[in-house]
């Protein structure tokens, strides 16, 4: 079993709420890495800053989704202004 670095607790917290087959998987595809664990997090943590410009570049989205997020997906659509929503879908649609 790997020594439980720093970078390998930092890592594990913020996978925690990931489905573990996605998991499993990164594991796998980066598991010849070397320096493994610190690139891993450095990549995990860019991807959520990745999320955060792309957030602040296209305002016209309504909803960004994570992966981990997919459990909860009607939920959050149910938490847009629908009015807006149809309005622009029906413009799109029939423009």
């Amino acid at each position: 079993m790997p020594k439980m670095t720093r970078e390998r607790r930092l890592l594990m917290v913020e996978l925690e709420d990931y489905p573990k087959d996605l998991v499993s998987k990164f594991f796998a595809a980066t598991r010849n890495w070397s320096n493994r664990d610190a690139r891993r997090l450095a990549y995990v943590q860019a991807v959520k800053d990745y999320q955060k410009e792309l957030e602040k570049l296209i305002p016209e989205v309504d909803l960004f989704i994570s992966i981990k997020e997919y459990d909860n997906l009607w939920e959050k659509i149910d938490h847009l202004h629908w009015p807006n929503v149809c309005s622009l879908f029906l413009k799109k649609l029939l423009f």
